[in-house]
């Protein structure tokens, strides 16, 4: 399946200004190449991480298959050194020393995917500084692409066994997808694709598997997800190497595997989420302060569905058919009418405010 390129445009083309008056205004996927990210370009591999951080005790997903699914909860969350965990994926076979570093399962049988955590793992926001000295310094963005202090999130390092496919989702921050090493394929879908991938209310991960499909491997159960073909015909693709950085604005949904160039490499990229500025402003009562991976939907939509849940749908369930489902639809029709109308009032008063 064809799909929309995302554009790709060099780093030193960028100005600090162009980048956040133009392209970030956009709200669409960007991949920037050749983008200065520090020393990280040239020291991570295994067995520099393995020497600098190899002891600390971390927690891995691991997984039979290489498509992993939260809503489905195809995988297992170990606690390992991470030495181990890279062991098994830059290798996915039994060590020299005998042991598989996983748990007693073979590791030619699994697929591992790590997302770092906070110093305070299920406390705090992942940092490079729960590293330590060892590689916090080592990575960081061109200038052109830092965002401000005040809407930094957080930066997540990831490392996975080459060929693992992480699911579809959305984060509420906006992000920038550094590769480090290896390469990625990621498919990306526009927010208005959320129902089409089935994503419920109360989630930001969809159930939809075989996204990444290749030809001759088992695709998408369209007889369960019909809408999902709306969604990839939608969708956009993108594909990073080294020194590449994709922007993925907020609450657009994304899938993405992770690949090697050469035998026993890892891929490794680090995420650097960050709030929008006009959240930031007005940011009083928007954010869950719990939130520590930027997958909390946004507190007045929280209340919203609160207040649909416990009044709205006990009146329209209560209907006999043909009657419920005519007006959920209508109801439906109405949301969408009024978002339209917010999005075209604010677009129209940017457009005359750029005039001016």
């Amino acid at each position: 399946m064809v799909f929309r390129p995302v554009p790709r445009r060099p780093c030193e083309t960028l100005t600090r200004d162009g980048l956040w008056t133009d392209i970030y205004r956009l709200q669409e996927p960007l991949i920037i190449t050749q983008c200065p990210i520090g020393p990280c370009a040239s020291t991570w591999d295994a067995q520099y991480l393995k020497q600098q951080c190899g002891q600390k005790e971390v927690s891995v997903h691991v997984a039979e298959e290489r498509s992993l699914n939260f809503v489905n909860r195809n995988f297992q969350y170990r606690l390992m050194k991470l030495a181990d965990a890279i062991d098994c994926m830059a290798a996915r076979g039994e060590r020299s020393d005998g042991q598989d570093g996983c748990n007693g399962t073979a590791a030619s049988a699994q697929w591992l995917s790590y997302r770092a955590l906070g110093e305070r793992p299920y406390k705090d926001v992942a940092s490079l500084q729960a590293f330590g000295k060892a590689i916090e310094g080592d990575f960081c963005l061109p200038e052109e692409l830092r965002p401000p202090d005040s809407c930094l999130f957080s930066t997540v390092l990831r490392l996975a066994t080459p060929g693992v496919r992480l699911w579809a989702h959305y984060d509420v921050p906006d992000n920038f997808l550094a590769q480090v090493k290896g390469t990625k394929r990621v498919l990306l879908f526009p927010p208005t694709q959320v129902g089409n991938l089935y994503i419920r209310p109360q989630d930001s991960s969809s159930p939809v598997v075989g996204l990444l499909s290749a030809e001759g491997e088992a695709g998408v159960d369209f007889d369960k997800y019909p809408r999902a073909r709306a969604a990839l015909d939608a969708a956009w693709e993108g594909c990073l190497s080294a020194g590449d950085v994709l922007f993925i604005p907020a609450l657009w949904l994304h899938t993405v595997e992770m690949r090697a160039l050469d035998h026993g490499d890892l891929s490794i990229s680090v995420n650097v989420f960050f709030h929008s500025p006009l959240l930031i402003e007005n940011k009083a009562g928007l954010f869950d302060g719990k939130d520590i991976y930027g997958n909390k939907d946004l507190v007045p939509f929280v209340k919203a569905m609160k207040t649909v849940d416990s009044q709205v749908m006990p009146l329209l369930r209560a209907l006999p058919e043909p009657y419920r489902q005519f007006y959920f639809t209508k109801l439906a029709s109405s949301l969408e009418e009024e978002g339209r109308t917010q999005a075209d009032t604010e677009s129209k008063g940017s457009e005359e405010q750029g005039s001016a």
